[in-house]
């Protein structure tokens, strides 16, 4: 089972982490895996320059896209 082109929409990071979590347990229960060299967060509006802890999923850092 494939599932692409996920978008996840937060007004905060913590927000965005807590979703992240949320996503990792589901596809745990569903036997879902996510590649995380795949996936990308992307800061938009005052923010975007700012240095923002990596967000973590299953462990593992997601990077931040600058462009």
């Amino acid at each position: 089972m494939y599932a692409d082109d996920i978008l996840l929409l937060s007004p905060t990071v913590s927000g965005l982490q807590n979703m992240l979590d949320k996503c990792a347990e589901v596809a745990s229960i569903l036997s879902l895996e996510f590649n995380v060299t795949k996936s990308q967060c992307v800061v938009i509006g005052k923010m975007c320059k700012s240095e923002i802890m990596p967000m973590n999923l299953n462990g593992n850092d997601v990077i931040w896209s600058w462009r």
